[in-house]
């Protein structure tokens, strides 16, 4: 497997969630930023994008048949990493509660996501199991910056969500 599956599943999980506080539009949801600065106005986007991984193999017994395949379980545990952009009007009162309502309501659509689900692999057609995605999670956001025009406000969020991948070889 390749992490490009597990991020493509997050993508398409959270494309198209509509936010159930505030912001008008609903979320769009990519593989990596466009630029480090793009926003849309009250439309929240969401870029899945980077991970820190680890790989373990469980192959018991090991068979000694010359030409057959070593058939074994292997998991791959992710920390991957969801940003979480938005720009509001700086004039407007609600924008500081709908922002972390918005992170909770992504963390809410993983942990909702029913396990295990099989995936896909996009470059190479292999198939395997999520078996953990929304069981924890790290989350941190900073000080809201106005933008250049001064009219809008860009908040920025980051959820670091650990995931299980599982797949017999």
């Amino acid at each position: 497997m390749t992490i490009n599956a597990v991020q493509q599943h997050v993508v398409d999980l959270l494309d198209g969630m509509q936010p159930d506080f505030y912001y008008g539009e609903p979320v769009e949801a990519r593989l990596r930023p466009l630029t480090p600065d793009f926003v849309r106005e009250n439309r929240p986007l969401v870029f899945v994008w980077g991970a820190v991984g680890e790989e373990s193999r469980y192959t018991p017994p090991r068979q000694t048949v010359p030409n057959v395949s070593q058939y074994g379980l292997r998991k791959l545990q992710y920390k991957l990493r969801i940003w979480v952009i938005t720009a509001s009007d700086n004039s407007d009162e609600v924008g500081p509660r709908a922002f972390p309502a918005l992170l909770w309501q992504v963390m809410d659509a993983l942990r909702t996501d029913p396990m295990p689900v099989e995936i896909t692999d996009p470059d190479t057609g292999a198939t395997s199991f999520l078996e953990l995605i929304g069981e924890q999670f790290e989350w941190d956001y900073d000080v809201d910056r106005t933008l250049s025009d001064q009219r809008l406000m860009r908040s920025l969020g980051l959820i670091t969500c650990p995931i299980l991948e599982m797949w017999n070889e």
